[in-house]
């Protein structure tokens, strides 16, 4: 009978279902019922082991199939690709295999290599994975250790199974038999892509090292890969110099992302220019990738000076790291240039890609009209085929990819022209929209309407509205901000409510964004009531507001209305609606304060803050700092003044003025003159023709007639050009104090008229000055034009001097102001002066400001500068002189 069992499970052609089930049950019913003791039938232990592995063999090929699908299909698969698909379910041959093991050891058998070889094949064969795994296991118990081919197919078995570390575990074996194949070296570094594990692989590539195996450039790259996502870029550039015999130009592109990764362009230009020194060549991949690394550089540097403006460091210090952060900024933003130059120099054709990047820089480092003309020249040299088509710049690319990535590069340099206000270079640039099919989108009709709102033609923008919607393009509610910021912008509220209400027709909601333009643009045509209902109605439809939306209302209150309770309601909404109030708000409101003459309060409130930490900009201080000074409060300006220097807030010539023009006015001239060097020297700004103006005020309140003439000719070799109140000052005091010679001399020198003796204004002013002032005050005069003096100021000089007597002089007066000056006087380097006696001579020194509104900086600056400009008990014809200062300012 064991024989016959024998015969039946080796003979050729191994038995079907029912003929293997026939086959183990006999072998049961010899082994199980009749307790048969094999050892003594079978002494040779090789029948044994093939016995064995045969039952195995017949068992899984009668079961596997029929567990898998019911049918007879085959799911061999070889070794080193073994392949289950998702879902498979496949027996398991453990329990068979188990207990014929311990069947073999009842009865003594061996059980050797060749036997776990037979089975291993078995199982793979057929499929059954995890039993493999687990006759290893079954198989270094029982001592016997697999061959090299067990073990590349166990690597393979375990990465299918997802047994990563068993996978490493079966390749440190095999290398100890010996080197493994670079097939298997591959396998493995799957397995470290995809474990993320970059130590591994560079453990892999070092053992290739020891073994003396060169892999190949894909090997490398990969590994390089690994290191450059893991942020090990140090490792990369070690394992770069290390196998640079292997290295390709991919393997340095690989390093060019990781550099871009971490913004280091120093150590992306050194790679690069090992290429072109050495090799190998860089493509249009690697110059890519350096200029996407400069343009992140840029950002950067961006990112760095807005930060930098935020903490409002000061003193020179400040002013050195402002100058080198704009100097490394406009370095970083020529760099991207540079590059297109090397390349083109090269003999490599750029891609879209690299017009992208270029575009990119220019959008966040600002651009010039000559940046636009290369671009679009590039644009150009391109071509429409390889705009459209898919570059070598970037993977593979879809038509709609390739489509939004046009798109987004020609609204970029659309947003570039309206960045500089070129609006001939917009037509240009919509113009090669159209030349290179690029779709026009709601951002790109957007983008012109913005341009040509901010050049005040409005009728332009209806004109791009209609041809959008005649285009069946949608707008979004960027495109809605953009054209009802356009209305506002240039004063035209009923059309901005026009567009407002024409946003239901297209479902689109407005926004804090939209309400907040709407809101500024009345509080710009002075409606702030009508301001104050857009913001209820605002809140009636649930819209948030933002910090923004409140700091705007809180505005209007401030300035416009002086209203306290609404002022306070809207304080209490912000509250209620969880907006923290910034610095932005509480200025406003301490400028409320100052406004409204409760200094006292403002001061509180800022003393309030500034204990819970909060860091004011130079508007709040400035603002404080004129509150302080038209109160004739100085010892507490000096404090507020020595607080914004303690908190690093840079002075800056408002802040001079205000304060030149409080000790002026408390007739402490020496502390004027101190506080204007404290900040030069402090922050490196030199006094402006505002500052100068309130010095020769100091000096002209505190009766140093002489200082203020000093003052005037320092102000001219600095290159300061007076105006007519800087001129009006000085002659002032000159008529307090009978100086009518200097006064002539400083009407002479506004005029452009010679003197009589030839001399120089510093010669009347008895003022010494040395060649490089002499030089620059000469190069002043060519650039300088005539300046009108106010009628108040000539009419009370001509006064005086009739009062006294002094006749000629009055005539003189009279003679220069008369309009008769046409072709006789000289005009110093100019043509010759050409008065109109038709012309208001106050209308000559003030530049209208229409369409915008004053920051609060300049109406801080304005202030300090022309209210109460002259000493009251110098003249009854001073109050005329303010009277017209404040004239000038307010337009009446």
């Amino acid at each position: 009978a064991v024989h016959t069992l024998v015969s039946s499970v080796l003979r050729r052609g191994a038995p079907g279902a029912s003929g293997a089930q026939d086959a183990l049950a006999q072998y049961e019913r010899l082994v199980r019922d009749q307790r048969l003791d094999l050892r003594q039938h079978m002494p040779d232990d090789h029948d044994t082991r093939m016995l064995y592995a045969g039952f195995v063999e017949i068992w899984v090929r009668s079961v596997a199939p029929c567990a898998v699908s019911g049918q007879v299909d085959d799911l061999a698969v070889q070794c080193e690709a073994v392949h289950i698909p998702a879902g498979t379910k496949t027996p398991s041959a453990r329990a068979l295999v188990q207990r014929l093991l311990k069947d073999m050891s009842m009865f003594g058998f061996s059980r050797g290599f060749d036997f776990y070889s037979a089975v291993f094949k078995v199982l793979t064969t057929h499929g059954l994975l995890e039993d493999a795994l687990w006759l290893h296991d079954a198989m270094v118990a029982d001592g016997i250790h697999p061959d090299r081919q067990i073990y590349i197919c166990l690597i393979s078995i375990a990465v299918s199974l997802g047994e990563d570390r068993r996978a490493i575990g079966f390749f440190r074996e095999l290398s100890r038999a010996g080197t493994p194949a670079m097939r298997t070296y591959m396998t493995l570094l799957r397995i470290f892509t995809k474990r993320r594990d970059w130590r591994g692989a560079v453990d892999l590539l070092e053992g290739l090292r020891v073994n003396s195996v060169t892999p190949d450039a894909l090997v490398l790259n990969t590994v390089l890969g690994l290191c450059v996502s893991g942020d090990a870029l140090d490792v990369a550039e070690q394992l770069l110099h290390a196998w640079e015999d292997v290295a390709d130009t991919v393997s340095c592109n690989i390093l060019f992302k990781g550099y871009a990764q971490q913004v280091d362009l120093p150590r992306a230009e050194r790679l690069l220019a090992k290429m072109v020194a050495r090799g190998p060549a860089p493509n249009i991949i690697s110059f890519n990738t350096m200029m996407d690394c400069a343009v992140r550089a840029i950002q950067v540097h961006c990112s760095r000076d807005r930060g930098r403006s935020r903490r409002f460091a000061s003193g020179a210090d400040h002013i050195a790291a402002r100058n080198s952060a704009g100097g490394a900024a406009a370095a970083a933003a020529a760099r991207p240039w540079r590059l297109l130059d090397q390349l083109l120099h090269l003999g490599l054709e750029p891609d879209r890609y690299t017009c992208s990047t270029l575009v990119k820089g220019m959008h966040l480092s600002g651009c010039t009209g000559r940046d636009i003309d290369r671009t679009m020249d590039l644009l150009r040299r391109i071509g429409w085929e390889n705009l459209h088509a898919a570059g070598q710049g970037s993977s593979a690319c879809g038509e709609g990819c390739n489509g939004r990535l046009l798109e987004v590069l020609f609204n970029t340099l659309l947003d570039a022209c309206v960045s500089i206000r070129d609006l001939d270079r917009l037509a240009v640039v919509f113009g090669l929209m159209g030349t290179f099919e690029v779709e026009l989108s709601a951002v790109t009709f957007g983008t012109l309407i913005k341009a040509y709102g901010q050049a005040g033609r409005l009728s332009r923008c209806h004109e791009v509205w209609f041809k959008m919607r005649e285009a069946k393009v949608k707008p979004t509610i960027v495109t809605y901000g953009c054209y009802i910021d356009a209305c506002t912008r240039n004063s035209d509220m009923e059309a901005a409510m026009r567009v407002l209400a024409s946003m239901a027709d297209d479902r689109v909601k407005p926004n804090a964004v939209i309400y907040t333009s709407l809101i500024r643009g009345y509080a710009h045509a002075k409606m702030p009531l009508k301001a104050l209902e857009l913001y209820q109605e605002m809140r009636h439809h649930g819209i948030d507001a933002t910090a923004v939306t409140f700091n705007s209302v809180l505005d209007i209150i401030a300035r416009q209305l002086s209203d306290p309770a609404r002022l306070r309601e809207v304080v209490d909404d912000m509250q209620q609606a969880a907006i923290k109030p910034d610095v932005v708000t509480y200025s406003i409101l301490v400028k409320a304060n100052c406004n409204a003459g409760n200094i006292a309060a403002a001061i509180a409130l800022f003393r309030q803050l500034r204990e819970h930490g909060l860091v004011f900009d130079e508007v709040a201080f400035n603002t404080l700092l004129l509150a302080c000074s038209n109160a004739g409060k100085v010892a507490c300006a000096e404090e507020i003044f020595q607080e914004m220097l303690d908190t690093g807030v840079a002075p800056t010539h408002v802040t001079m003025s205000i304060l030149v023009k409080m000790y002026g006015k408390a007739k402490q001239l020496s502390k004027a003159v101190e506080v204007s060097r404290k900040i030069e020297a402090s922050t490196g700004l030199k006094p402006n023709l505002y500052a100068y103006t309130c010095l020769i005020q100091a000096c002209v309140r505190s009766k140093q007639v002489q200082a203020s003439w000093d003052v005037f000719a320092r102000m001219l070799c600095a290159g300061v050009v007076p105006d007519a109140i800087t001129y009006g000052t000085a002659i002032q005091g000159c008529i307090y104090h009978n100086k009518f010679e200097q006064a002539l001399a400083l009407l002479r020198h506004a005029y452009m008229v010679p003197p009589p003796d030839g001399t120089t204004i510093f010669h009347a002013l008895a003022y010494e000055t040395n060649e490089l002032e002499a030089a620059t005050v000469g190069a002043l005069e060519k650039q300088q034009r005539p300046v009108a003096l106010q009628r108040d100021i000539l009419h009370a000089l001509t006064t005086a001097l009739r009062r006294k007597g002094i006749t000629a002089l009055a005539s003189e007066v009279d003679w220069i102001t008369s309009g008769k000056l046409e072709a006789q006087a000289p005009s110093r380097g100019l043509a010759v002066f050409e008065w109109r006696s038709s012309r208001r001579p106050s209308d000559t020194s003030t530049t209208t400001e229409s369409g915008s509104m004053r920051s609060s900086a300049a109406w801080v600056e304005q202030d300090a500068r022309e209210s109460d400009s002259f000493s009251s008990d110098t003249s009854t014809d001073v109050a005329l002189t303010v009277a017209a200062a404040r004239a000038r300012r307010t337009g009446v």
